[in-house]
């Protein structure tokens, strides 16, 4: 998945605590998101207060409208290019206007539920996830750094306030510890110049974040393990990414991403016969993947892995 710089600090799941274990959750992380969001919303009917709900299928439309311009594809193997010169992700203006409709709902039932209780742990979880959802609107879609990088503070703060009540709500620990970990990474003058002026980081434990919720995190665990592979492959840690890229393979067994991922780490490793035999592999195995983007995928492939 492409999660590079500014995007790396907000990837977060959707909010509810049983989304790990709806049928919406397997369709949504093996990429048939047209299935998901029919199943999301038909729950959205049956439960229209549910703020959880409302994130679930804003974060569904967004990321279907990645996939289709291929936003999320080869995040490993692109992970040295600018973020910034990537093309904003084009979504149709009827669902850009859906999807703002349902984070605004969002944020008004978790900010009403927050007003008669104000100590709600996860109704500032929710609140949190629908900017961090917004966040990735702006930064992918519209193209609005200053308005992302609002958003994306409103995230941190809404997650750490909820953390302060409630210590053991593990995936609302990722938000702060990406923002810690980019932050971190950057250099100083940047941090002066840009709009991170006056925001702190710590890259060491970031990371440490990162990796405790990709180990204990249920509702963020998915996000934060691709985070690690990412993080891994920075740091020429191949073989690391390359395990964590395994288990999503194995888990979202129909998800030509992840598998693209891993074939990308197979070649970081240098483990380039396995990386040649299991790309020539992929239309078969994924029958879903679209020829255009496994020709690109092919290309920058062959970049890496050297002629037999």
């Amino acid at each position: 998945m492409r999660l590079t710089g500014f995007a790396l600090w907000f990837a977060v799941s959707a909010a509810a605590s049983e989304w790990h274990q709806t049928p919406a959750f397997d369709h949504f992380y093996n990429l048939d998101h047209d299935r998901a969001v029919q199943l999301l919303e038909a729950d959205l009917v049956r439960d229209p207060r549910d703020a959880r709900l409302h994130n679930h299928l804003a974060y569904a439309l967004l990321n279907r409208a990645m996939l289709r311009s291929g936003a999320l594809d080869s995040a490993l193997a692109s992970s040295s290019s600018s973020f910034f010169r990537r093309p904003r992700v084009e979504m149709p203006a009827a669902e850009q206007e859906r999807f703002g409709k349902l984070i605004d709902q969002s944020l008004e039932l978790s900010q009403e539920r927050l007003r008669r209780h104000p100590r709600d742990a996860e109704a500032l979880y929710s609140l949190g996830v629908a900017h961090v959802h917004r966040t990735n609107f702006q930064l992918f879609v519209q193209r609005s750094w200053r308005q992302a990088l609002q958003a994306g503070t409103e995230a941190r703060r809404a997650h750490q306030a909820a953390l302060e009540i409630n210590p053991a709500l593990v995936d609302a620990q990722l938000v702060p510890a990406m923002h810690d970990y980019v932050v971190g990474s950057l250099p100083a003058f940047l941090r002066i110049v840009g709009f991170l002026a006056g925001k702190r980081g710590d890259k060491v434990a970031g990371l440490r974040g990162i990796e405790h919720v990709a180990q204990r995190g249920q509702r963020t665990a998915v996000e934060a393990n691709i985070l690690l592979a990412v993080v891994y492959s920075r740091q020429n840690q191949a073989e690391r990414a390359l395990a964590i890229l395994d288990r999503l393979c194995r888990q979202f067994p129909r998800n030509y991403v992840y598998q693209m991922e891993r074939i990308h780490a197979l070649a970081q490793n240098r483990q380039w016969t396995e990386a040649r035999r299991d790309a020539d592999a992929l239309p078969k195995g994924y029958p879903h993947l679209p020829p255009d983007r496994y020709q690109r995928f092919r290309a920058v492939l062959a970049e890496r892995v050297p002629r037999q």
